[in-house]
């Protein structure tokens, strides 16, 4: 009896720590911010945005706007689960190229931006904050708006244009079903009861099937961290119109390296016939 109390004992603190400390195993934020667009040649502005709280103050979140000349439209740029918008230029780069403007935000808690440590609830409510952003302060008609997310980014972006269907489109790169599905998949002991324990749930699979935007999947085969399957899981469940790309021997982070120009001229294919479009207005 003792033997069997001190496994509950353990089991169930071990199930606390799971509960406790899940924002700190799928967040990875860091604060520094060691480069700026202006090292690799691109004209941009600081922007603050403030991000309605709870409290009396509102709290901000920084990012670049980096414009484009005479632009086909604007891109909003959501970063994956590490680091910042500063490890993000080389792809926002790319995207500028396109003849696209871009917005890259850091969530609260990521960079410059205020806040101590992030949730799900408040990465979306500053995705939320960078749509009102585009669309109020630089009087971007929604229309004109895609929305990129990378990785844990690409959850975000999912919930963001489920809220808004007159989005321009959506692009979704190496991201994955559900974080429940992620976790059992990278390893949490299966004896753990996440459907119960889960707070953070970035439930992409409850949600892109209401997506009315076109979409673009795009990962890479080699992705050691998030499966390739997860991708098209999210595709299958899509609503038309959707187009999934996978880049042979691509990983995690470097999609846009290794597909090169086949990848330029995917994404520039999808932005021009996507901001061209002439869709009905959605329901908002």
């Amino acid at each position: 009896m003792g033997l069997l109390t001190g496994l509950g004992i353990l089991y169930v603190s071990a199930c606390g720590l799971v509960y406790s400390q899940q924002r700190q195993l799928i967040f990875k934020p860091s604060r520094g911010v060691d480069v700026t667009p202006a090292q690799i040649q691109l004209d941009y502005e600081e922007v603050w945005i403030a991000v309605p709280t709870d409290g009396n103050e509102a709290q901000r979140i920084h990012g670049w706007w980096i414009p484009a000349q005479d632009p086909k439209g604007t891109l909003l740029y959501l970063h994956g689960n590490g680091f910042n918008i500063a490890a993000n230029l080389g792809l926002a780069q790319r995207f500028h190229r396109q003849g696209l403007s871009v917005l890259l935000i850091d969530y609260r808690g990521y960079g410059n931006s205020d806040g101590d440590f992030p949730s799900e609830e408040w990465v979306y409510d500053d995705a939320e904050a960078a749509w009102s952003y585009l669309r109020n302060d630089r009087h971007i008609p929604a229309e004109k708006i895609v929305v990129f997310g990378h990785s844990l980014g690409g959850a975000i972006a999912i919930d963001l244009v489920r809220k808004h269907p007159n989005a321009a489109g959506i692009i979704v790169q190496s991201s994955f079903s559900s974080m429940q599905d992620l976790a059992q998949l990278q390893g949490w002991p299966r004896v753990f009861p996440l459907d119960l324990l889960l707070t953070q749930r970035f439930d992409s699979m409850a949600k892109v099937a209401k997506l009315v935007p076109p979409k673009l999947l795009i990962h890479g085969s080699a992705d050691a961290l998030i499966p390739v399957a997860m991708s098209q899981q999210l595709y299958d469940a899509s609503a038309e119109p959707k187009t999934i790309q996978v880049i042979a021997g691509a990983g995690h982070n470097n999609v846009a390296e290794v597909g090169g120009d086949r990848y330029d001229q995917l994404v520039a294919k999808f932005v021009t016939q996507t901001l061209l479009e002439d869709r009905a207005p959605a329901l908002r």
